[in-house]
């Protein structure tokens, strides 16, 4: 898993949009979001953004069938966030 960009965004509960390359599946995923509230942090995968009466919805374009899968693979993208930090800085 590798960061391509980190932008922090720092609103609410947003702490940064990511691009992301997991080599493996030769895949690179845009606009991906890190929240953190608490002690909790996850991901939440591109969406599309929509008004149903005067209220904000998000549809993932993306996400897994199976939930362990996807606990499995924020794991990882949180780890590859910690190094790039740890690297770069968060700006």
């Amino acid at each position: 898993m590798e960061i391509l960009e980190y932008k922090p965004v720092g609103k609410g509960s947003l702490v940064a949009e990511i691009c992301i390359k997991v080599p493996k599946w030769e895949l690179i995923i845009n606009k991906m979001q890190i929240f953190k509230k608490g002690d909790s942090r996850w991901i939440n995968f591109p969406a599309l953004s929509f008004q149903v009466e005067g209220e904000t919805k998000y549809y993932p374009l993306l996400k897994f069938a199976d939930k362990e899968l996807y606990v499995r693979f924020s794991q990882k993208v949180l780890e590859a966030v910690d190094n790039y930090t740890l690297t770069h800085g968060d700006k």
